[in-house]
């Protein structure tokens, strides 16, 4: 079994209130340490209204 894994979302909210649409779409990719924590990596891209892009990145750990 691979550690590592990957996932996407996609976004897209139209509302009749102009103002609230929103269009994005995020590719998150992850590497599992120990059993308990996650380094984790984390792209978004907004097209709707303004276009730009996000970048997180992080470790998460439970106990």
């Amino acid at each position: 079994m691979s550690k590592w894994y990957l996932t996407g979302l996609f976004n897209w909210v139209e509302s009749d209130y102009d103002d609230l649409d929103y269009t994005s779409a995020t590719l998150h990719a992850g590497y599992l340490l120990r059993r308990n924590m996650r380094v984790v990596g984390e792209f978004t891209q907004v097209t709707n209204p303004v276009s730009y892009g996000k970048v997180n990145v992080g470790i998460i750990t439970s106990f």
